[in-house]
Order: structure tokens, then C-alpha cells, then sequence
């Protein structure tokens, strides 16, 4: 192997991953030494040691993209832990400080070591709840920030706790560094008249119902909050935030003075707007809800 001094971002997509003699040989030879930016998409790995070994080959890796991936084993929240202890061992991406991960590879995220600052995560449907309550607990303890990015929800489910704030709050609580949460909803959202129900559904999931919190609320658990963004990413120009924003602050009403709400593929902040936080979110205005 010769190695390749000059790469810097490097893409892979489409392959199935084992551990090959070639593979094995990418950390022992200095073959991607110079990489920081590293995505893989559409990747199939059939063992755990062979993401291992891949994503350990790029000592200096800065940014990882992890996006429809699939694999042949899955890690129980113990078994993750310990794979904590083996990265420090052998000091494995330690300079990691990007991550973006879809659920079915977040048991892996234990092996990306504990340096990650900024952390984005693809959550198909609602029942991928669980697998973040299962495996953010005790990983990423230098978090800054962390993004969920939701499909749209064009129905409109019976709602059960907990939410997706909830879920976050929960998992990663009583972290100071840990100052924005950000949720970003893709996808078409149905015909223009029902964008603003679309929206307001969306909110509901996000952040819940009022009573939810009464035990903990979320200043108390996300002890650090500064920013708190919801992207209502909508395809339509009467997408109405203002709703939306109202329904978030009739259920926290302690976050006025960090939450974001946008709209549009551009997007326009439609909360806040003038000096008033309250100038465009009204908690009575939630009747489409």
C-alpha cells in the first residue's frame, strides 16, 4: 500500500466492509494519515471490527458522515460502553469532533471516541426513541451541540410520551457545555392548507405536553441551554410559525429567551421577531393543534 499524504476528504459509498488483510493493513501502514473528513454512505459492514478498523485508520479525522448505512451486527448498550474503554486504548479518534449518525449505526457511537462536539442524528420514525434512550446515556461528554433531524409527520399518531426534547433531555442531562439543541423536520409536509396543523404536529413530538415536564423541568436537566432551534423545513410559503411557536412556549414556558423557530427551505426565523419574545408566539394560539 502506498500511502496518500495528500487526501484530505475522503467519500466511500456503496461497499461492503469486512476485515480484509487490506483493511487491517490501513492502520498500520500510515495510508490515510491526513484525512479529517470522512463519509460514508450506503456502506454495509459485516462485523464491528471492520468500522473499527476503517474509521481507526484516520488518526486525524475531524468530520465523520455516517448516512444509510447497514450492518450485520448489533451492540447491546453494555457491550457499546466497553468499546469506550477500548478506543482510549488505542487512542482512536482522538480529534473527532463532527459526527453525523443515522440510528441504525448509533449503538457504534461509542467507538468514535469521546472528543465529539457537534453531534447530528437521522431519526426515521418515532419509534427510534428507544434506541436513543438506549445508547446516549454516558456517551459524548464533551457535547456542545446535537441536531435531530425528523421526517415530517403527515398523520397524526395518538401522542405518547416521552418526546424527542424529552428523550435528549433525559439522556444527557446536567451537561454545561452542552448549550444548543436543534431539531431540523424534512420532507413535504401535505397540501399548503394543512401546513400549519403539519407544523404545530410536529412541535407536539418535539417538545411534548405541558404536564410531561412537571417533575423535571427542561431547565433543570439541560442546565447549560442557550439555543434551542425548531426547522420547520416545509415546502409551502404559508407554513404559519406562529402557532408552532406559541404551542412551544404553552409547554415551556422557560425557554422564550432561547428559542428559535424557522420556517421555509431558507429558512425565515419567524420567532422571535422585534424586541418583544412573546411578538409573534402567543400561547392561545394553538387551536389547530
Amino acid at each position: 500500500m502506498v500511502p496518500l499524504p495528500n487526501l484530505q476528504m475522503l467519500s466511500l459509498s456503496g461497499m461492503q466492509v469486512d476485515v480484509s488483510p487490506s483493511v487491517l493493513a490501513m492502520r498500520r501502514v500510515p495510508l490515510l494519515t491526513n484525512v479529517t473528513s470522512l463519509c460514508l454512505g450506503a456502506c454495509h459492514f459485516c462485523s464491528c471490527r471492520a468500522i473499527l478498523e476503517l474509521v481507526w485508520a484516520c488518526p486525524n479525522l475531524d468530520q465523520f458522515l455516517l448516512s444509510m448505512n447497514t450492518a450485520d451486527y448489533s451492540l447491546a448498550p453494555e457491550d457499546a460502553a466497553r468499546l469506550d474503554t477500548v478506543q482510549k486504548q488505542l487512542r482512536g479518534c482522538q480529534r473527532l469532533r463532527w459526527l453525523t449518525i443515522g440510528i441504525p449505526m448509533i449503538s457504534s457511537a461509542y467507538m468514535f471516541g469521546a472528543t465529539v462536539l457537534f453531534l447530528s442524528i437521522s431519526v426515521s420514525n418515532l419509534e427510534d426513541r428507544g434506541n436513543l434512550i438506549a445508547f446516549l446515556p454516558g456517551a459524548f461528554p464533551r457535547l456542545e451541540k446535537i441536531t435531530i433531524y425528523m421526517k415530517d409527520i403527515p398523520d397524526d399518531p395518538v401522542y405518547h410520551a416521552p418526546s424527542l426534547l424529552h428523550v435528549i433531555a433525559t439522556a444527557l442531562p446536567l451537561r454545561p457545555a452542552l448549550s444548543e439543541v436543534a431539531f431540523v423536520v424534512h420532507g413535504f409536509s401535505g397540501m399548503p392548507e394543512a401546513a400549519s396543523p403539519h407544523c404545530l404536529r410536529n412541535c407536539k413530538w418535539i417538545v411534548g405536553r405541558a404536564g410531561e415536564w412537571d417533575e423535571r423541568p427542561l431547565r433543570a436537566l439541560l442546565i447549560g441551554l442557550q439555543k434551542l432551534d425548531i426547522g420547520l423545513r416545509t415546502l409551502t410559503e404559508r407554513a404559519d410559525g406562529e402557532p408552532s411557536a406559541g404551542y412551544v412556549l404553552s409547554v415551556l414556558p422557560d425557554v422564550h429567551d432561547v428559542l428559535r423557530v424557522l420556517v421555509g427551505m431558507g429558512p425565515k426565523i419567524v420567532y422571535p421577531l422585534g424586541n418583544d419574545p412573546f411578538h409573534t408566539a402567543r400561547a392561545g394560539d394553538t387551536g389547530a393543534l
